[in-house]
């Protein structure tokens, strides 16, 4: 559960550290479906975690390349650049002031002392998405690195057997019994 465990780490960073975004969420598709789907506050950063590259390390452990996208989706005003009113026109910047802030906050990050141990967050790229009539919405993609080790953890507790051991007297003689017992069936 690794993607699981980074996901609740970036979620609660960029909710503490950049409280001016309005939703947090998981990516799936919902600008395309925002009148179908539950309507969502803006600015919004939903997170995709594409496909990770994984390298076997051998004895069950694995080396995860995981890039994730972070989609940001900002309401837009069309008509910025003729705006007179400066209200309008910082409107608009705020959205690319997002987009660096959130670049500051992750570059670097490392999860060394989470639970979720993974690397130092690399920025790879943005791009900008413009197939929405009233929104903006900028791709910023990163890089992070995994140990994963998930397949090493026994998921399922093992009973160990018991085993005693008496010496019994029975008639001048010594005897050794020993009785065995597996409750790890039980």
């Amino acid at each position: 559960m690794i993607l699981g465990e980074f996901y609740l780490v970036l979620l609660e960073k960029l909710r503490r550290e950049l409280p001016e975004i309005k939703h947090v969420d998981w990516w799936n598709s919902q600008p395309e479906f925002e009148d179908e789907d539950l309507p969502f506050n803006r600015p919004a950063v939903f997170i995709e975690f594409p496909d990770p590259e994984i390298l076997k390390l051998g004895k069950r452990r694995e080396l995860w390349k995981q890039t994730f996208i972070l989609h940001i989706v900002n309401d837009i005003i069309t008509e910025a650049r003729k705006s007179k009113s400066d209200r309008i026109r910082n409107h608009t910047l705020r959205h690319l002031e997002l987009c660096d802030k959130i670049h500051y906050v992750l570059e670097g990050y490392t999860g060394i002392d989470q639970q979720c141990r993974f690397s130092s967050i690399q920025h790879t790229g943005t791009t900008v998405s413009h197939q929405f009539d009233n929104l903006i919405m900028h791709d910023l993609t990163f890089l992070v690195v995994f140990n994963n080790n998930a397949a090493m953890r026994r998921r399922d507790p093992v009973r160990p057997a018991l085993v005693v051991t008496a010496n019994i007297l029975i008639g001048g003689g010594d005897y050794n019994v020993d009785y065995n017992r597996d409750f790890s069936t039980i």
